[in-house]
């Protein structure tokens, strides 16, 4: 049966200092959430305890000092907990790191990030640099002294160093200025703001600058698929949400930018492997579940 999966519209982090740390304590066990997505970027750390994680799909359970990397718009959720675990999620946006005006961090390394956001390992065990620096990050924001800000800022670069040189398996393309990487990454988040809307290829080469088929073999050689394709894929997804939080499948498909019912559904089916009613009934029959259990 298929899992539902829902978008969880984040609260805005301020522009002024894009961080949110919460610290979470768990009496049970069982007390995990629904597989879910956002666009912020995602730590979780571990302080005592253990929790049994699902992040793109793999599994692990992680215990004290551990860390889970999620990155944006990535499917996951927490399973099960161990008794009194104490642990602490740390929600960034990417404009934490950064610089105007741009600098190579933003031209070369956030580009990666966002682009090839799978190639990283998603479960940090037993790392005690990393963890040092998420201690530090959370003493920092319990103390509030002056300049704690910069303190943070500095710790979340340092971190998304080791990142890079401990967890990320693709080679990077060390080319400061490398434009087609760009040119991928606009068009990722162009998509994620106006995925309901027609015609967006159109719109992007006439915004970027560029001809439609430039773009797709750009856009095909940093992640593998057409840019049609990646929108299927997007508005399917954002399909799921709406449906499993008991919007009709008619104005699901509405909303995410279908006004042909049928094409829809060929379309999640293609994405999917499973009829959009299929899903929505699922999705009822374990509500119900959850209600009788």
């Amino acid at each position: 049966m298929a899992q539902s999966i829902y978008y969880w519209p984040v609260s805005e982090l301020p522009p002024q200092f894009p961080v949110h740390i919460h610290k979470c304590t768990t009496f049970d066990p069982y007390d995990g959430c629904s597989l879910h997505w956002h666009e912020q970027m995602e730590f979780y750390y571990v302080e005592k305890g253990g929790i049994r994680l699902s992040v793109g799909g793999e599994e692990q359970w992680v215990s004290a000092g551990d860390i889970v990397f999620i990155n944006w718009c990535e499917p996951h959720h927490s399973i099960e907990f161990l008794y009194h675990t104490v642990h602490y999620i740390l929600q960034i946006d990417l404009s934490l790191l950064c610089s105007y005006p741009q600098d190579i961090i933003d031209e070369q390394y956030i580009n990666e990030l966002i682009v090839h956001g799978n190639q990283f390992q998603r479960f940090l065990i037993a790392d005690p640099e990393l963890g040092s620096l998420f201690q530090e990050i959370i003493a920092e924001n319990n103390n509030r002294q002056p300049g704690y800000e910069m303190a943070i800022k500095g710790n979340f670069l340092k971190i998304f160093c080791l990142l890079f040189r401990r967890y990320y398996h693709a080679q990077i393309s060390g080319r400061s200025h490398d434009h087609g990487m760009r040119y991928t990454r606009d068009i990722l988040i162009y998509i994620s703001h106006h995925y309901a809307e027609d015609h967006i290829l159109d719109t992007l080469s006439k915004k970027i600058g560029l001809s439609k088929d430039y773009l797709n073999r750009v856009f095909h050689s940093n992640t593998g698929c057409s840019i049609s394709c990646y929108i299927k894929q997007f508005r399917c997804r954002k399909a799921m949400a709406l449906i499993a939080e008991g919007v009709s499948v008619t104005q699901a498909a509405m909303e995410v930018g279908y006004s042909d019912y049928n094409y829809f559904s060929r379309v999640f089916r293609q994405v999917n492997q499973l009829s959009p009613s299929f899903f929505a009934k699922s999705c009822i029959s374990r509500a119900q579940n959850e209600t009788t259990s």
